[in-house]
């Protein structure tokens, strides 16, 4: 999700562009090229050049800058919903700052990190209180950096929005739109604070106010990245299930296929997010009366996700299918999907609690 990454600003972005892609000379070049392909959507290209620096930075033995692009590659990852391998990086570039004398913002940084990947996968115990350890370093020895304090609010706020403490999650990321205010609010960090305000007030039936934010973030988002990227698509869905709930169809139905085209266009294919954009469109078929339309949509879902057993989305969209084709009288097939469903459930259940034991 849009709202649970550190991304830089788009200043730096533009001054790195002349750093090159096609020859890094040493870790520096290889970071700063990741960076760039990584903020225009290359996930692909970005995890290369950064497991570059990465290799470069181990034989050189800098502890800092090797802890420091490990940061990065678990950006990547989280934005390729790998979030088992963002929480391994992260955890490794904490154990390498852990050496280092004098606090370091990138400790702070990947602890906030590390707080969002356990938050996302559901372990939001953990997650609350990393994520207060953030928090409590950043106002102790950066003060002055309300960027980052901003961030780990924001972080804080998605894992009590898991726990459905509404209220609690809605005055962080108040607090968050408020910080960000003084720089101009145009940036990622207010633009995730309006998308996740926007999912709480979905919740409490404020649709006018959901609808507002979201049309907020998609605008700052497109301004920073253009009209095409990965982000984007995440804000368009998002959008797509709020004119759901709206009963909105047509205006679901234009940003979900907008969403879907934007993520096919991915140049590293993320299978669950596709299998999502599927389920939600199938749903828009089924309220529009769209049975067969919506049953193809599904039959897609599923045949992405059954490659991607362990993927969260896979049991919800297993079942789906299971009571669409119950529903066209498919019986037998009905019966084998909701099976599936059960032990694509267990399956990640168990992955869960052996995950939860670190």
């Amino acid at each position: 999700m849009l709202s649970m990454r550190w991304i830089g600003g788009l200043a730096w972005s533009i001054a790195l562009v002349g750093t090159g892609f096609g020859n890094p000379r040493d870790w520096n070049d290889s970071l700063q090229a990741g960076l760039v392909q990584h903020y225009a959507g290359h996930f692909a290209d970005a995890e290369v050049l950064l497991r570059s620096a990465l290799a470069e930075s181990r034989r050189e033995g800098k502890t800092i800058e090797t802890a420091e692009t490990l940061n990065h590659l678990g950006d990547v990852y989280m934005s390729e919903d790998r979030l088992a391998d963002g929480e391994d990086a992260f955890r490794e570039a904490l154990a390498l700052y852990k050496q280092s004398a004098s606090p370091e913002i990138g400790a702070v940084v990947a602890l906030r990190s590390l707080g969002t990947a356990l938050s996302l996968q559901g372990r939001q115990d953990k997650a609350i209180s990393i994520l207060n350890d953030a928090l409590r370093q950043a106002k102790t020895s950066f003060p002055s950096n309300g960027k980052l304090a901003a961030e780990i609010l924001n972080s804080l706020g998605m894992a009590y929005t898991q726990r459905h403490n509404f209220k609690k999650a809605e005055a962080l990321f108040l607090e968050v739109v408020r910080i960000q205010s003084g720089t101009g609010g145009n940036d990622f960090t207010t633009a995730n604070a309006l998308n996740n305000l926007a999912q709480i007030h979905r919740e409490q039936r404020k649709y006018a106010e959901a609808e507002r934010e979201h049309r907020q973030c998609l605008e700052i988002t497109i301004a920073l990245l253009g009209p095409s990227h990965p982000e984007v698509a995440i804000t368009r869905g998002s959008l797509a299930m709020l004119y759901l709930r709206m009963g909105r169809l047509s205006d679901a139905k234009a940003q979900i296929l907008e969403s879907l085209r934007i993520t096919e266009q991915t140049d590293h294919l993320i299978p669950g997010r596709i299998v999502r954009i599927l389920h939600i469109l199938s749903e828009v078929y089924l309220r529009q009366g769209k049975v067969t339309d919506s049953e193809e949509a599904l039959t897609r879902a599923v045949e992405i996700a059954r490659q991607n057993p362990n993927d969260p989305e896979t049991p919800a969209v297993l079942d789906a299918y299971s009571a669409i084709l119950q529903r066209s009288g498919k019986t037998e097939q009905a019966r084998n999907a909701h099976g599936e469903a059960e032990r694509a459930r267990a399956m990640a259940a168990l992955t869960a609690t052996v995950r939860s034991l670190r």
